[in-house]
């Protein structure tokens, strides 16, 4: 089923039960020059669509085969089979891409992972940490670094012990 009930405003094609003007249906919501449609009728009509009266918009667009919700404030979610995966972005420029190149998450300013007992980063060749300024890795018990090959320690000072 489809539930939207028209807002005060809307306008509206009316029928009535049994031709009784007392008992009126609303049978669909209409666009005219006063209330366009979100979206621009073509010949193709390949967009389908939903828009709330606060601007939350579903889109369906069958030509890039994809699926987007998008708030006023400019977060959204967008499935896309064109595109071959699914993009999140929020209002403070921040986002998720999952593609077909695996998974990139982009932050605006800070990015924290954290685990509540055990975490791990693996990579199944390389593996890369890289800082602009500074780079810590910090055991409070103990700090293990192995390498089945060479391990190379470089920089203007090194400092052990």
């Amino acid at each position: 089923g489809f539930f939207f009930r028209p807002e005060v405003g809307d306008e509206v094609l009316l029928g009535f039960l049994d031709d009784d003007p007392r008992c009126p249906v609303v049978l669909g919501m209409l666009h005219s020059s006063a209330l366009p449609p979100h979206l621009s009728p073509t010949s193709a009509n390949p967009k389908k669509g939903y828009q709330s009266r606060e601007g939350i918009q579903l889109l369906f667009d069958d030509e890039k085969k994809s699926v987007s919700l998008i708030t006023p404030g400019g977060n959204s979610l967008v499935l896309s089979d064109d595109d071959q995966g699914i993009t999140l972005k929020d209002q403070n420029g921040n986002k998720i891409v999952l593609g077909p190149d695996g998974i990139v998450i982009e932050s605006s300013k800070a990015l924290g992972l954290k685990s509540g007992t055990e975490g791990s980063l693996e990579g199944g060749t390389s593996l890369d940490m890289k800082a602009g300024t500074a780079l810590t890795c910090e055991g409070s018990a103990s700090t293990d670094i192995k390498s089945g090959g060479v391990i190379k320690v470089a920089g203007s000072a090194v400092q052990l012990g």
